[in-house]
């Protein structure tokens, strides 16, 4: 019976083993070792017994159990018993300097890991894609009348049929039209799906969604058709075959019944294309019937080309489209270009993404920290390897009068190297094993320990091993080989050379702690920048604001009567409904022609409000003129309010009672000309990332713009507020679910990245420095026992301990004050940087710099100090009793 996959340990650990063990014992170990590896996938999965497989296997890297290889092999010698005695014997002598050794490596190759895992997930998206390498994403750049352009993910319905038409080559074109709809299965079931989108049946063509169940090349042809995931299926159908079911989706022009065609198989983590739900696009025919056209709604076009298709010829082509099909107003202001899948992850920042973007200067940023930590770790090893490795020179004069060529002597250090790497490798193994939860939950990744058994990752870790014992290794071996007997055994060998070696492991000190404290202050700004968002006066006050979603045309024409209801609520300060709410969106581009002023007309957002509290409610502060207000019966028809982005860009020194003409679409063009009763002062609906654009302001009464009601509550009582919202809410409308969120919540969200960064890189930069206090400790233990008859001579001829005490500690952390001053102008270079994307930023300031400084010295010191004061009260008959 042929074994499952699943059951087979991984093929690299068996053909070590194999190469490694004695084939007369092979059999019988493998055997044992499969039957325990079966056992453990069973009981644990896969990834654990993949883990203790390899951990079993490197038990058995002993000499009773290894392969016999020809004597003549001289590389083999470092394996002589008595070297392993040897290197066994020394490290349990100096116990603390082995271990410091091994946990310092094991934390650089665990952080290592840990980064280049998140790198290859974030690299990997949307590459599981057959034809990924010519899948594209058509774009649209917007030109305003002043030049900017504004680049969107986004396209219309009306250019699919052109692109057929220009490019008759391409193999697939499929649009999506991502929606957020109630989908039902009787009134039990009834859940508000974010992930609903609307497709062409050329869809699963261009990508590869695989079918658990159905028929691919139909299942979205006809209207009203509809795959879900399997688990979606699971949480509409249960164990039933959903295959012929129908459920009801409510859209804004009503429900409507999709029958179930297919079953896809549940999502890769790793695709930008995420969702619930497939409706057939031909469905929009009766759903949306004025979908395909070149202003609303905004939809997403991918398409699959030749092989042989060449990209420069296609943006060529594409800069063709406007001039060719659209007006020449239109023509004017819109561009197209394109995307390859493979970019649009980690390389597009666009509006209206399809899903949250990574960012390919994090995945640089990440890298660069790895290979620090890593640099540090090594820096680490190497120093102590050199540092320890005087008291082994009479061993090595020995050796070398026995007869003992430089060669073996190297052969044996750099080996003695790799097996600790190797061992502190097993170490961190464990450690990632016990931690990668934590680093999923720090990250929102969903990584898997059997991504460890990847040719590419196997290699990494094989070459860690080998880079790190052979760069670590290298010195001490060419340094200690290279002493003559007669010198060493003499006692010569503390020479020159040695002040030398000593010269470069104060170097290796100095470039330990400047990259650690460049770490710390690169955390330190990040810090800085998101305590200035966090706090920076946004325009409007963000506590204490609830916002629920109004998804119903009816709802938003008749969500006065909800509105006034709720203001009667104690907890409920104010109320007001709008289209344009911070971080949400729903300011509508619109064109506005003013008079008096220095442009003739511009394009310009516009917030549609359904009453007149939606500054108040908002906290806005007004700067000139007034609020709308209900004792000015014409508000609702002539009266705006601008912001002073919106004023400058009129040119309008004083812009209260200027007057302008707002055109924008209602159930056909309408041309609303009033005076401006009002400035506020700037307010931030975008991220800090961008400026604070123009904004007019202006009552539109009930219409379908207004998507959003928006409360100011007290803070008091939470709970009771909402369950009483919520109960008005279900009188108000039974059909739809209540949908709320915080404002300041979803002002964070704006964030996220920015503040997954500051986490990954302060436990990083504190692993960092961790790393570097290990080999500083190590090497305060060195001199202390180099130094220890001298400060019994010091003590004898009078010195205080403090004293003593203070000129050991000053001897390291001078290193690590030079260490300081070296980082601050690379980390401030590079921060610079990351701290352009921000249009408003914090610039670091001389407190940041100082405090990061005082957090290195008080690490070292703390570190020094301890041995230092030890050292200080050596006993004086101990200290001289040998001389």
């Amino acid at each position: 019976m042929k074994k499952s996959s699943n059951q087979l340990p991984p093929k690299w650990v068996e053909r070590l083993m194999e190469f490694v063990i004695d084939p007369v014992l092979f059999e019988e170990i493998q055997g044992d070792l499969y039957e325990a590896f079966c056992y453990r996938v069973q009981r644990s999965g896969r990834p654990y017994a993949t883990l203790v497989y390899f951990l079993e296997v490197v038990r058995y890297f002993r000499p009773s159990f290894l392969r016999k290889l020809p004597l003549n092999l001289n590389f083999l010698t470092i394996m002589h018993s008595n070297y392993w005695k040897v290197a066994w014997r020394y490290m349990m002598k100096n116990r603390i300097y082995t271990a410091i050794n091994l946990l310092g490596l094991a934390i650089g190759i665990v952080c290592t890991v840990f980064i280049v895992l998140y790198t290859l997930d974030e690299l990997s998206f949307d590459t599981f894609h057959t034809h990924s390498n010519r899948i594209i994403r058509i774009v649209e750049n917007e030109v305003d009348q002043e030049g900017k352009v504004s680049e969107t993910a986004q396209t219309y319905g009306a250019l699919t049929p052109v692109l057929q038409t220009e490019f008759p080559e391409w193999e697939y074109i499929a649009r999506i039209l991502p929606q957020n709809l109630l989908v039902s299965r009787g009134p039990e079931k009834r859940v508000q799906e974010e992930g609903f989108l609307y497709v062409d049946s050329t869809f699963l063509d261009i990508f590869d969604f695989p079918l658990e169940l159905g028929n691919k090349a139909t299942a979205l042809d006809a209207p009203f058709s509809i795959l879900m995931t399997a688990s979606t299926a699971e949480r509409y159908f249960g164990d039933e075959n959903p295959i012929g079911e129908f459920l009801t989706v409510r859209s804004e022009d009503g429900a409507h019944n999709f029958q179930v065609t297919g079953v896809l198989q549940d999502l890769p983590s790793n695709s930008h294309i995420q969702f619930d739900f497939l409706a057939s696009y031909s469905s929009l025919r009766t759903v949306i019937p004025w979908v395909n056209n070149w202003s609303y709604p905004p939809l997403y076009t991918y398409a699959l080309v030749p092989e042989q298709a060449t990209f420069e010829k296609i943006a060529q082509r594409l800069e063709a489209i406007p001039s060719k099909y659209l007006s020449n107003d239109l023509a004017e202001s819109r561009q197209y270009e394109f995307q390859e899948l493979s970019d649009i992850h980690l390389k597009s920042q666009r509006e209206g993404e399809l899903s949250a973007n990574g960012d390919m200067s994090y995945i640089y940023i990440f890298g660069a920290i790895a290979f620090l930590i890593l640099l540090i770790a090594c820096i680490n090893f190497m120093n102590l390897a050199t540092a320890f490795s005087i008291h082994r020179s009479k061993e090595v004069g020995i050796r070398k009068v026995m007869g003992a060529q430089k060669s073996q002597l190297i052969r044996q250090f750099i080996g003695e190297s790799l097996i600790m790497t190797g061992v502190a490798m097993g170490i961190a193994f464990c450690l990632i094993w016990a931690a990668l939860p934590i680093f999923n939950a720090f990250t929102g990744k969903a990584l898997e320990l059997s991504l460890l058994s990847t040719q590419q990752i196997v290699g990494m870790i094989l070459g860690l091993v080998l880079g790190v014992g052979l760069l670590s290794g290298s010195y001490p071996a060419f340094y200690l080989s290279g002493f003559l007997p007669s010198r060493v055994i003499k006692g010569f060998h503390k020479s020159s050379r040695r002040f030398e070696a000593l010269g470069i492991r104060k170097g290796l000190v100095i470039i330990q702690f400047a990259l650690s404290s460049g770490l710390i202050l690169g955390t330190a700004i990040i810090y800085n920048q998101m305590h200035f968002i966090r706090t920076k006066k946004l325009g409007f006050k963000k506590d204490h604001l609830i916002l629920i979603t109004l998804r119903d045309e009816n709802d938003q024409i008749h969500i006065e009567a909800l509105r006034e209801e709720l203001t009667h609520y104690p907890n409920i300060l104010a109320a007001s409904a709008s289209s344009g709410i911070p971080t949400k969106g729903g300011y509508h581009s619109f064109l506005a022609t003013p008079k008096n002023a220095k442009t003739d007309s511009l394009s310009i957002a516009t917030n549609f409000m359904n009453d007149h509290d939606y500054i108040s409610t908002m906290g806005m502060e007004i700067v000139k003129g007034r609020d709308f207000s209900k004792d000015f019966s014409l508000d609702e028809q002539n009266a705006f309010v601008i912001n002073e982005a919106a004023a400058l860009k009129f040119g309008w020194e004083n812009p209260v009672n200027q007057e302008l003409t707002l055109t924008y679409y209602y159930k056909g063009e309408i041309n609303k000309s009033g005076k401006v009763v009002g400035l506020v002062k700037d307010f931030h609906f975008n991220s800090l990332h961008k400026k604070v654009d123009p904004i007019i302001m202006h009552i539109s009464g009930p219409t379908y713009y207004t998507n959003m009601l928006l409360l100011r509550t007290s803070g008091n009582d939470i709970p009771g507020t909402l369950a009483y919202i919520e109960k008005k809410w279900e009188e108000f409308n039974p059909n739809r679910p209540f949908e709320y969120e915080f404002m300041d919540e979803a002002f964070d969200d704006l964030y996220r990245k920015e503040e997954n960064l500051a986490k990954v890189t302060a436990v990083f930069s504190l692993l960092a420095i961790g790393i570097a206090c290990l080999g500083l400790f190590g090497l305060a233990a060195f001199t202390a026992k180099q130094r220890t008859q001298e400060i019994g001579i010091r003590k004898v001829l009078g010195a205080s301990s403090t004293r003593i005490m203070a000129s050991m500690s000053w001897d390291f952390l001078k290193l690590v004050i030079i260490a300081f001053f070296l980082s601050l102008p690379i980390t401030y270079f590079f921060m610079q940087d990351w701290l352009a994307s921000f249009a408003y930023r914090a610039n670091p300031r001389w407190g940041t710099f100082l405090l990061s400084g005082l957090v290195c010295l008080c690490i070292a010191f703390l570190t020094v100090s301890t041995l230092a004061y030890r050292a200080s009260q050596t006993n004086l008959a101990e200290t001289l009793r040998n001389e």
